[in-house]
């Protein structure tokens, strides 16, 4: 069967490798063919093509992992892809997504049992004109609706081949919707490049130059100044490349250039190949766009035919120009120019340390011009017009006219191609904007604009841009905006600086914990810090532009954000006896005493003080979540934490023990513990199980601690809380246990020496609470609790009352900094009498 195996994968692989020459820089197209074969890149097919290739088998297994279209495992015959872009989502996208799944009864990213059908999410189809949008092997499904995804699976569940599927579900339009000097051009096809050849390779710079044109790419560049230096660096050999690689959320401009005007855009690549030198250009062509590659290599064919590319173009003697169509597999970072020149090396498509820069070290380490779709488009309207003519329309410093990609709450998404200078108002009003709140232009990378600022106009020198123009109508939440864009961030991040890998899963994170109601404005405060350290020490512009739309939201839209958080200062991330989850799964064991108790219910006792009225509230608020709602039965005898106000009874910090009676705990008076009290249950005299766990180092002190002493406090403290003895009434033995010495949280220590090791995760939660202002809190805690020296021990207290179960729940630095200086000793009165 082995034999068999290898004699097929050969047949495979061995006429590919013959097609590319067996040249190494070839890897992702050969890797991406492969695939096409076997539906996947099994490890024996990577193992011969590295040794075909000599080149290491690391080196092909990183391109494979790297890239998000290239499998190692087998992913179904029906490979379906829903877009995870915004404007998707606001369509309605994941309830479709999730219907599919539910249909055909599979989890995200998961394969069917019989190999059939694997579903998952990809960042952006390049759709969002006629989203929800879906790629299924390749080919994208536009307009979903319920039914159109029943229809789908029906097609899936019976085999059907996509070629016999319905045509109509493979329709994607231009949407053209306003034309200007570019989309509505009507010169004859070779007219630029007849002109470019009339003037020769440097009165075409010079005509370039004269028009002022920019990169259309975003970042603006001089396109004649650029053309320059790749003309003049020293090298044998050039290379003209375009981008068209187009990853950004928001953006699909290009694919109507390519679908429409791809004879201009190779036009334009000849044009610039002649002006610099170069007698080889490489379309990058983005791997959501794979379904255009048959079309493209036939209007290269028909160019060919007319003379327009090939050898001696036009009759020109040593006017030699070829284009070659790479694909991508899948990575938004390879839009960066050295990320897609390392692609198109065959490696995995990581940003290069400039300088050099590929002007004069690009592809092959000679001198590269890379330019985007739009641009060489344009690059045909000034030679067929002239330079003199183009720097006539737009602005001064940006010359000519921009194409966007409006989408969003607009009734005519599309394409609306403008002269440099429109107002956004008038964009929005062209697109017939529903209620517009916000604007993101220039897509996740770029800025987010508020009403205020509609009067702005889209040019370099105010609100520049790549072509994204995503709307956001007054219901939308600009919350979910900016997490769909982080989360996109993190996962196409390409891992080569710790900054850009790390800072955006760990905004990433905070944007989840924001979302699910544990956040606080300690939160928001890192969401800040985390976006300027990502921003000024990523290692490429991509990791530098990923917290754009983050600070912009965070700025204008802060309400978004902070209706989401759940009060002013610590909340725990976590469920403390889900933590335990994986423990109980590995022992078997569920029963009570492998759980953590998670409510306290005081106000049965509290009566009607109305001093503990806000204690009483806290506890009713967290008894309201469904994840405090477990109890723990008479019987249990494992110690759980309280961490509640100064102002209650229980002082700053308590830890308690059931009775393995189920007794009502009592107080048991404490020498100077200064607010740290013990609970326990009452003495075998009493009924109780006798047990008792107290804080006894500090008998003796008479005062508290001098404020202006901080040393002194700081070590009295330490002591007060830096042992714990568990004592039985059965014996008088002592059993000590050891504690992190941290004089600067006392909770840690109370939490820590009270516990078995069950309750463990509860001092790594105590030590977050303490972690923001520790020494603060705990001076706060400690000198606004007078001595307790009026403790008498409560006899009414019935051992028949129903057991106690105790939060694992911090409680404010905020409330025990602002509870009055007398609270605790009236209501230690008043509980001692009761």
């Amino acid at each position: 069967m082995k034999v068999e195996e290898n004699v097929l994968l050969d047949a495979v692989v061995d006429p590919i490798l013959l097609r590319y020459r067996h040249d190494p820089l070839y890897l992702v197209q050969i890797l991406r063919e492969v695939q096409n074969k076997l539906d996947y890149v099994p490890p024996q097919a990577m193992q011969v093509i590295a040794e075909q290739l000599k080149v290491s088998i690391t080196r092909v297994e990183a391109v494979v992992e790297f890239y998000a279209f290239l499998y190692s495992k087998p992913r179904g015959q029906y490979r379906v892809l829903f877009s995870d872009n915004i404007t998707d989502r606001m369509l309605g996208s994941q309830e479709l997504y999730h219907h599919m799944l539910r249909r055909l009864k599979l989890r995200p990213g998961e394969v069917s049992a019989d190999g059939l059908v694997s579903v998952g999410l990809t960042s952006c189809t390049g759709m969002c004109d006629q989203g929800p949008a879906v790629l299924i092997n390749g080919f994208p499904i536009t307009r979903l609706t319920p039914q159109r995804i029943d229809q789908i699976v029906n097609l899936i569940t019976v085999r059907v081949p996509l070629t016999d599927w319905p045509r109509a579900f493979f329709q994607v339009d231009n949407n053209i919707r306003r034309p200007d000097t570019l989309l509505n051009s009507k010169w004859g096809q070779g007219t630029g490049l007849k002109a470019a050849v009339s003037l020769g390779p440097l009165g075409t710079l010079a005509e370039v130059k004269r028009s002022n044109l920019r990169g259309r790419g975003g970042a603006g560049f001089t396109t004649g100044t650029k053309w320059e230096a790749a003309r003049n660096a020293p090298g044998e050999e050039r290379y003209l490349i375009c981008n068209a690689d187009e990853g950004e959320p928001g953006t699909f401009k290009d694919r109507v250039l390519l679908n429409s005007y791809a004879r201009t855009i190779f036009e334009g690549m000849a044009i610039a190949g002649f002006a610099i030198g170069a007698h080889k250009g490489m379309m990058y062509l983005r791997g959501e766009y794979t379904y255009l590659l048959p079309s493209l290599e036939r209007k290269l064919g028909e160019l060919k035919q007319m003379n327009l590319l090939g050898n001696n173009i036009l009759g020109v003697e040593g006017f030699n120009f070829d284009i070659e169509i790479h694909v991508g597999a899948g990575s938004y970072v390879c839009g960066e120019e050295t990320a897609l020149i390392e692609s198109l090396e065959g490696k995995p498509g990581r940003p290069r340390i400039r300088p050099p820069f590929p002007v004069t070290a690009g592809y092959r380490n000679l001198p590269t011009v890379v330019n985007n779709v739009e641009t060489l488009c344009k690059v045909v309207e000034v030679m067929s017009r002239g330079g003199a003519w183009y720097r006539g329309q737009g602005t001064r410093q940006s010359t000519g006219s921009k194409i966007l990609s409006v989408s969003g709450d607009v009734e005519r998404p599309g394409l609306y191609e403008y002269p440099f200078g429109v107002r956004i108002s008038q964009v929005l009003e062209d697109a017939g904007a529903i209620h517009p709140r916000a604007v993101q232009i220039s897509g996740a990378a770029g800025t987010c604009l508020t009403e205020r600022e509609f009067g702005r106009q889209i040019a370099f020198e105010d609100v520049p841009t790549a072509g994204a123009f995503m709307v956001f109508g007054g219901h939308r939440d600009l919350f979910e905006v900016a997490s769909n864009f982080v989360h996109f961030f993190a996962h196409e991040s390409c891992g080569f600086c710790t900054p850009c890998r790390v800072g955006t899963t760990l905004l990433a994170n905070l944007l989840d914990k924001i979302e699910a109601g544990y956040a606080t404005e300690y939160e928001m405060n890192e969401l800040t810090r985390v976006s300027q350290v990502v921003k000024t020490a990523s290692h490429c512009g991509l990791g530098q532009a990923s917290c754009n739309a983050l600070l912009d939201t965070m700025q204008k839209f802060r309400g978004d954000f902070q209706k989401r958080l759940r009060r002013a200062d610590f909340e725990p991330g976590f469920d403390l006896d889900e933590a335990l989850a994986k423990a109980r799964h590995v022992t078997g064991r569920e029963d009570a005493e492998a759980h953590l108790a998670t409510v306290v219910e005081v106000e049965r006792w509290m009566g009607s003080n109305t001093d503990l009225r806000s204690t009483g509230s806290l506890w009713r608020s967290l008894r309201a979540r469904p994840s405090c709602r477990r109890r723990t039965g008479p019987g249990s005898s494992f110690p759980v934490f309280a961490h509640i106000p100064s102002s209650s009874p229980m002082a700053a910090a308590s830890c308690a023990m059931w009775s393995p009676t189920g007794a009502w705990p009592r107080p048991v008076p404490q020498e100077r513990c200064r607010g740290l009290m013990c609970w326990a249950t009452p003495p075998k005299s009493t009924g109780g199980g006798g047990s008792c766990c107290r804080c006894c180092l500090w008998k003796a002190t008479t005062s508290v601690p001098d404020a202006r002493s901080p040393v002194t406090a700081s070590f009295r403290r330490w002591l007060t809380i830096s042992k714990c003895w568990r004592r039985s009434s059965r014996s008088s033995s002592r059993t000590a246990r050891s504690m992190p010495p941290t004089p600067t949280c006392c909770l840690i220590s109370t939490a820590v020496s009270c516990a078995n090791s069950v309750c463990a995760p509860a001092a790594t939660l105590t030590a977050r609470m303490c972690s923001a202002s520790p020494d603060a809190a705990w001076r706060r805690m400690w000198w606004s609790i007078p001595p307790a020296t009026s403790w008498s021990t409560p006899t009414s207290l019935s051992t028949t009352r129903p057991p106690v179960s105790v939060l694992s729940e911090p409680s404010s630095r905020r409330e025990w900094a602002s509870a009055p200086r007398s609270a605790s000793a009236s209501m230690t009165s008043r509980f001692a009498t009761r």
